[in-house]
């Protein structure tokens, strides 16, 4: 069975940076998860503002990296992807934490793809854990990280049911 690196801790401040800095080298695109039901936070509406320049595509989903839906009879949130660079890496460094994008204050779930849009990195913020899929990413992370092997079943395109590549043109 496929391996992916997993964790439970999350990476804050001087460390988040750090983990931030590392994604910009590696890595092409976001996405982040805007639940229906939420009422956001203004912070949660200025990222969204700021990061508008960047979207390269946005879709309605039942599930996610990494999240399923059970009993959902359609879309319950809207995942949008952006493009990576300088200008929407510093909005990413806001919440100052890799688990703290939760709502109302900031959409959910970070997620990194690479240049051709596979999935590489994904967290599920609510339940504080996060999968390093792109394994060479993965082992370049810190020990103090505790990114561990885990074996999993690999289900739909790049690592999680559901997950779909986010391209400068929209997803494949």
């Amino acid at each position: 069975m496929p391996r992916i690196l997993e964790s439970w801790t999350d990476i804050a401040e001087s460390d988040y940076v750090d983990f931030l800095d590392m994604a910009l080298d590696w890595f092409g695109f976001f996405s982040l998860v805007w639940r229906d039901g939420s009422t956001f936070d203004d912070s949660a509406i200025q990222i969204r503002r700021d990061l508008d320049r960047h979207e390269t595509n946005r879709r309605r989903v039942s599930h996610w990296s990494g999240t399923r839906v059970f009993e959902t009879k359609g879309p319950i949130a809207t995942i949008i992807s952006y493009r990576l660079d300088g200008g929407s890496r510093a909005v990413l460094e806001r919440p100052a934490s890799l688990f703290a994008w939760l709502a109302p204050a900031y959409p959910e779930d970070l997620a990194f793809y690479q240049h051709d849009g596979r999935l590489a990195f994904a967290t599920c913020t609510h339940d504080r854990m996060a999968w390093a899929v792109d394994l060479d990413f993965g082992y370049t992370l810190p020990k103090q990280w505790d990114f561990t092997p885990h074996e999993m079943e690999l289900v739909g395109d790049g690592g999680f049911e559901g997950s779909r590549k986010p391209t400068a043109s929209g997803c494949e």
